[in-house]
């Protein structure tokens, strides 16, 4: 957070309370709630593991990962993830989802349409 403030040109605790008056919330209330949402688009959208989905969260272990998510979800990751393959949405890894963002660029689209065009 100090570093947050020096890029900003403002000390710490000065940051703390306009994080209090605009957002009432702390900085590290902010940062969790962040991560605690990464962590969960990541469930949503990949079949990483939890290991891996709590790393790239930016949690530093499984356990802090389980706990915070139980927290402000009311449910362990795990709960959510099988309620989301039950409700018939296929799981897909990073590699799935950056192919489909590719197949839907707008380069993917002219070059599909000359090929249709040209045969």
């Amino acid at each position: 957070m100090e570093r947050l403030a020096q890029r900003l040109g403002v000390g710490s605790r000065q940051l703390t309370r306009l994080f209090a008056r605009y957002l009432q919330a702390s900085p590290s209330e902010v940062a969790r709630t962040a991560r605690v949402q990464r962590a969960k688009r990541l469930l949503n959208e990949t079949s990483l593991p939890m290991t891996e989905i709590a790393m790239r969260a930016g949690f530093g272990s499984l356990r802090r990962f389980n706990s915070v998510f139980v927290e402000v979800y009311g449910r362990p990751p795990t709960k959510i993830r099988r309620t989301r393959g039950s409700a018939g949405k296929a799981e897909q890894t990073v590699e799935d989802v950056t192919k489909k963002k590719a197949l839907f660029s707008p380069r993917a689209r002219s070059g599909s349409a000359a090929a249709a065009t040209s045969g």
